[in-house]
């Protein structure tokens, strides 16, 4: 008997040949070719929502014993996480400090942060770019590491005052 395994990339990218096995014989599954950003390939699973049944090159014997059945291998995938740095003081911020927040592959960065600058700034919020005059309004994790600046704006104090005065003739 013969059966044949089919692998499925399960939201990723990417070819991989089917391979047929021969019944009592133990042959290797074949090493992964997919990909998926932001990703990692964690191993092979009988379902497409399932756990790891199966790691990358693993020997197998018998996944079934029906000749001509197709086994489907679906991916597995783990979400990567990458380190957000909020960057207090390349901009002059009172705080030396740095704080840090790892975060999931496309998950939504957290600009509600506050940085305090002090003697006449207002921070205006975080940008990528620590020459930027205005703050990002939202911001979803890419597939690498990532430095927040805290931008600050000069605030500006004006009084007004009324005069009164009066027309001589």
């Amino acid at each position: 008997n013969t059966y044949t395994v089919k692998y499925n990339a399960n939201g990723g990218i990417g070819d991989m040949a089917e391979m047929v096995v021969t019944y009592d014989l133990t042959v290797k599954l074949s090493s992964n070719l997919f990909e998926r950003t932001g990703y990692t390939f964690a191993g092979w699973s009988t379902t497409a929502d399932g756990i790891v049944n199966y790691t990358d090159k693993q020997s197998i014997t018998n996944l079934t014993d029906t000749d001509g059945v197709v086994i489907d291998l679906y991916a597995v995938w783990d979400i990567n996480s990458y380190t957000v740095t909020y960057d207090y003081w390349t901009n002059g911020g009172n705080s030396t400090e740095t704080d840090k927040a790892v975060i999931k592959y496309n998950a939504p960065i957290d600009l509600r942060v506050s940085a305090e600058k002090g003697n006449g700034f207002t921070f205006v919020g975080w940008n990528t770019d620590a020459s930027a005059t205005t703050g990002l309004r939202s911001l979803s994790m890419g597939t690498e590491n990532l430095t927040l600046y805290a931008i600050y704006k000069k605030t500006i104090h004006v009084t007004l005052v009324e005069r009164n005065e009066e027309n001589v003739i």
